[in-house]
């Protein structure tokens, strides 16, 4: 299990660049309509499956979308909204926050999707609570993510999370009573109290100095 969530994020990666980097190539302008997936997958020489999952990221980053019965085109993204490893790049610190906003969505994606569930309960004793909030966020989350049938919600997390990181972007560390309570609430289920948890987390992020 473990093995196949440090393979996957680096197709992922892979694919999303050969389709960026197709559209650049060709110069293909917004509302242009991408090849099929078949079509497409022949063409870079991957898996439709893995081909799907890579579009799915682009469609959230709003650099592509569908229209059902009619295939899938190319969109005009906000500067945001490209990770920096497909366009090899910084981005302004500006963007910074917009990418925190998409990285929070499928943190607590993930965390609903576990909760309750026997593993929260062996990662508890892993986790006091009492080093780096961010660190140890991370950590949760990768590992409850290795548990999803879908690695999609772990893999775009840990590409936004070693982005923001990379920036120095998560220099407010949060009060150990937050990770507690997260945990707990994580235990016994509580989706509301998940959300209102993450919710908290990104208005202390996000507060002015």
């Amino acid at each position: 299990m473990k093995k196949k969530s440090v393979s996957v994020p680096r197709m992922f990666e892979q694919i999303t660049s050969q389709i960026v980097h197709y559209i650049h190539i060709n110069k293909l302008e917004a509302g242009t309509k991408l090849p099929t997936e078949r079509e497409l997958s022949a063409l870079l020489g991957v898996s439709r499956s893995s081909l799907r999952e890579a579009l799915r990221v682009l469609e959230l980053l709003q650099f592509v979308y569908s229209r059902q019965g009619e295939g899938t085109f190319v969109s005009s993204p906000p500067p945001i909204l490209l990770p920096y490893h497909i366009l090899n790049k910084d981005l302004e610190h500006d963007y910074l926050e917009n990418y925190f906003d998409l990285a929070l969505l499928h943190a607590e994606k993930i965390l609903t999707d576990t909760a309750g569930t026997p593993r929260v309960s062996e990662l508890v004793a892993s986790f006091p609570g009492c080093g780096n909030f961010w660190t140890e966020f991370n950590s949760l989350l990768l590992q409850l993510g290795e548990t999803l049938d879908n690695p999609y919600y772990a893999s775009v997390w840990r590409q936004f999370y070693e982005f923001l990181d990379s920036h120095q972007f998560f220099n407010k560390n949060m009060d150990s009573s937050i990770f507690a309570e997260l945990i707990q609430a994580l235990q016994s289920h509580e989706v509301k109290k998940i959300r209102s948890v993450i919710s908290r987390i990104k208005a202390r992020q996000l507060e002015n100095p």
